[in-house]
């Protein structure tokens, strides 16, 4: 089995630094780069926006892909938490085992996004998953058998393609492309 996983677009929230805002839309502008294969998706709007400029505005949802549960956080500009809990912030940037209020830890992230890649009935041949970019990151980790600790290692813009052969328990990653557009 193939799947690619392509991180979904720039976002307003991204650009301006927000943690986690699973319904803020695409930026206007760059298109995703063409991909080959049958569409699902993660439920961020992001990703329903990305797959839409694919042709695949029905794809299908799952919902194991969300990106990290920001908890309390969500919404939150990096910049006010640095002020009002630096700890916490320098915690969960440092530590895949912190937790932000309400939310869930890069390691839980991990787990879930592992479970779905292992147990989601996806369709024969080339699959293509429109996820966020840190769910992008926790699958690549995944194929590689890293622990949570190398989602800090890996650079997920948006569009970046990654490409991971095999299936369940025996993922390979083959290919981590940023997006030159």
């Amino acid at each position: 089995m193939r799947l690619t996983l392509l991180a979904h677009g720039d976002t307003a929230a991204a650009r301006t630094g927000l943690f986690g805002a699973p319904r803020d839309p695409l930026v206007a502008g760059r298109r995703p780069p063409a991909v080959h294969g049958t569409i699902a998706r993660g439920p961020e709007t992001a990703c329903a926006d990305t797959a839409a400029l694919l042709g695949a505005a029905s794809a299908p949802v799952h919902p194991g892909l969300a990106g990290p549960d920001f908890g309390d956080w969500a919404g939150t500009p990096v910049a006010d938490l640095a002020a009002t809990n630096p700890a916490g912030l320098r915690a969960w940037l440092t530590g895949a085992d912190a937790v932000p209020p309400g939310g869930e830890s890069l390691a839980q992230h991990l787990h879930r996004v592992a479970t779905q890649l292992d147990g989601a009935p996806f369709a024969a041949g080339a699959v293509v998953l429109v996820v966020s970019p840190l769910t992008a990151r926790a699958a690549c980790v995944h194929a590689l058998c890293a622990g949570p600790q190398a989602l800090f290692h890996l650079d997920v813009g948006p569009y970046t393609r990654a490409v991971i052969t095999g299936g369940p328990g025996s993922w390979r990653l083959r290919s981590l492309t940023p997006d030159r557009g």
